[in-house]
């Protein structure tokens, strides 16, 4: 057994690591995202094992093996998600109630994306089915077992608004939330942005996973509150084209500037491991490494890199992996295209880039390139530390 293990999951992420040497005993496991749900990832388990299971975001390819847990609870010691994991769901709904939507045609998938983005509900009624309080979250600096340390996303997503919303701030978003979202839901986010710390006065109180004392601050409150206020405001322009003309290009940019912001704030964790550094990056965008390399660039650097979003050209540059210099990629993919993009991930800039670093490949997967074989699975780097299954 090493002491990471990829599992093939296809076109998603799945992790196991088995920390011998922290975190507890020998019977601890540790995933880091759960892949599509293809595959019944609890098979690599013991049954005594008690494990933590880390859900990067909410996307379906990295949270759809969650319900492989839904009879056995007892076996799961927490289940940490990104900090903003609640406002993410909430603005995922705030958008599928925006005026007009459901008069618009042709746009059933995107309904659909938007639901299986996050993926909070079914969750949040596993969690209360469950009766038991399991769940965590991460934010940079928290630090888990001693040897895993989180690093995205930030505690304050905008330092210049760490102060409670001003009584001005809070007529302008009444404004937004009146004209752009349907009334019924307008006057639940009203109620949101009105409601107390820890308030039972909060319409989405119910909705929400509930945080742990220690992190459940009005301080906290009020910044989680502003994650959302701002990506209102700056999607102004956007709401109102789609309320003008509710066409599906207009709401595919706004399902995409959504996305994106999901990226921004997933989790990202640095595990030390026998004077190894092992960086698990989710589906995190180049922003969120951005901003690591302006304030904390000697924890961002890594001999074992996973290449984030299935080695997507939007989330890695030359830049940004030149500040990790690892020694070792780890893609896990399936060669799969998206939208309208002419090339499967990993992409073939990202593969001419790493190999240009002579890094060794560990991919869960051949890697095709037009008919060509690029990277084969069986040719994985015989490595010390990590495996694929």
């Amino acid at each position: 057994m090493k002491f990471m293990e990829v599992l093939n999951v296809g076109q998603g992420d799945c992790v196991l690591i088995n920390p011998t040497e922290c975190c507890g005993n020998k019977n601890y496991r540790i995933f880091v995202d759960l892949g599509t749900g293809s595959r019944d990832i609890t098979k690599e388990i013991n049954p005594q094992d008690r494990v933590t299971i880390f859900l990067t975001h909410h996307h379906s390819d990295h949270i759809g093996g969650l319900p492989y847990f839904f009879n056995s609870f007892e076996r799961i010691e927490r289940i940490v998600l990104p900090f903003y994991a609640n406002e993410v769901n909430l603005i995922a709904n705030a958008i599928l109630h925006l005026k007009g939507i459901h008069a618009t045609s042709h746009c059933e998938e995107l309904f659909q994306n938007f639901s299986n983005l996050n993926n909070h509900h079914a969750l949040l009624v596993a969690m209360q089915n469950a009766k038991t309080h399991l769940i965590d979250f991460a934010f940079e600096g928290r630090r888990f077992c001693g040897n895993i340390t989180a690093l995205n996303p930030p505690l304050f997503v905008h330092s210049q608004n760490k102060n409670k919303l001003h009584n001005e701030n809070k007529e302008e978003i009444e404004r937004i939330c009146e004209r752009y979202f349907e009334h019924d839901y307008a006057e639940k986010l009203i109620g949101y942005f009105h409601s107390k710390h820890n308030a039972q006065d909060n319409p989405f109180s119910n909705d929400f996973l509930k945080m742990e004392s220690d992190f459940n601050s009005e301080e906290i409150y009020s910044q989680k509150k502003t994650f959302v206020r701002n990506f209102f405001e700056e999607h102004i322009r956007a709401f109102r084209r789609f309320i003008v003309f509710p066409s599906r290009r207009n709401l595919e940019k706004i399902y995409s500037d959504f996305k994106a912001t999901t990226h921004d704030v997933c989790t990202v964790l640095s595990i030390k491991h026998k004077e190894k550094v092992f960086l698990l990056t989710g589906d995190a965008s180049k922003q969120v490494f951005y901003r690591l390399m302006r304030g904390q660039e000697k924890l961002l650097r890594a001999h074992y890199l996973k290449v984030p979003h299935h080695g997507s050209k939007n989330n890695l540059n030359a830049k940004i992996l030149d500040h990790i210099e690892p020694q070792v990629a780890i893609i896990s993919h399936d060669n799969r295209r998206f939208g309208h993009a002419s090339d499967s991930l990993p992409n073939e800039q990202i593969i001419r880039l790493l190999r240009s670093r002579n890094l060794s490949f560990i991919v869960t997967n051949d890697v095709v390139k037009y008919g060509t074989h690029e990277i084969r699975k069986a040719d994985n780097k015989k490595d010390d530390f990590v495996e694929v299954l």
